[in-house]
């Protein structure tokens, strides 16, 4: 199959005359070429329809779905008749909704909060202590590989004063140290040093660690979910198609580049 804009106005190999038309489809079945000149299309879900006839024929044959994989033929009732748009009507949504900041720490709270959020490839992290540092939604968080082989999500914030754990954008290390009054973390989140609380009547290292992230691992996609509600389930595999071949494949990439910019732009739209 090719597409192009062109066709020649005479069948003849010698023919070099030719004039502009809408886009055309050739298709070649053994020794003969059908000529199909696409009129008005239109798009229903992921299949694209063409009305189609003839070459020289006014007349319309019934609509040939391109990406059926059948080649079934299927009739194009709302072609002819189009549906009317009215991009003069009042706009459902509220006035700021696509850039306000206050609508936007509303969806914050009540969808970024409580969803799964891919955030990187499993293969970033191969040693134990190996860890990345991430911002989303104005959430701070790291991800550590523990010693035993299993990656987990924190809130970048010490126990003691809500200082910054990690500084680093990425590193290594399996004992994560505040500097602001020495507080220390291992790789699985518990803390091990507290200076001048040992002696603390009531005070617990066990119930002082970090503030866990649910975080589950699929096909080698790391996903986050800050939910606490959530660090029992896993994200919906439905969802973000991981069931398919292409998603099985993943887990054995490798990452070769990353690359990150800032513009005038949110999750809903983007402005030059």
């Amino acid at each position: 199959m090719r597409l192009g804009g062109y066709h020649r106005r005479h069948h003849h190999p010698l023919s070099l005359r030719k004039r502009a038309v809408t886009p055309w489809i050739s298709f070649r079945t053994g020794y003969l070429t059908r000529l199909l000149r696409s009129e008005p299309c239109s798009v229903f879900g992921l299949s694209i329809y063409f009305r189609t006839g003839d070459p020289g024929s006014k007349r319309g044959s019934p609509a040939l779905n391109l990406f059926s994989g059948t080649g079934s033929q299927e009739p194009l009732r709302s072609a002819r008749t189009p549906q009317q748009i009215n991009v003069s009507s009042e706009s459902e949504f509220t006035n700021g909704w696509w850039e306000s900041s206050k609508i936007f720490d509303l969806e914050r709270r009540a969808i970024f909060s409580k969803s799964w959020l891919y955030v990187t490839h499993r293969n970033q992290f191969n040693k134990a202590g190996d860890y990345h540092q991430f911002q989303i939604a104005g959430f701070q968080f790291f991800l550590i590989l523990g010693k035993d082989n299993v990656l987990r999500g924190f809130h970048n914030v010490c126990r003691h004063r809500a200082y910054p754990v990690v500084r680093k954008e990425s590193g290594n290390s399996t004992v994560l140290g505040c500097k602001y009054h020495g507080w220390a973390y291992n790789a699985q989140g518990a803390l091990t040093k507290a200076p001048q609380f040992d002696n603390v009547a009531g005070f617990d290292k066990t119930q002082n660690g970090l503030f866990s992230i649910a975080t589950k691992v699929m096909q080698g996609m790391v996903f986050v979910n800050f939910d606490p509600s959530k660090k029992s389930e896993s994200p919906p595999a439905e969802s973000y198609n991981m069931k398919s071949t292409i998603s099985r494949a993943l887990a054995e990439r490798k990452c070769t580049h990353r690359w990150e910019f800032e513009g005038q732009f949110n999750w809903k739209v983007g402005r030059k």
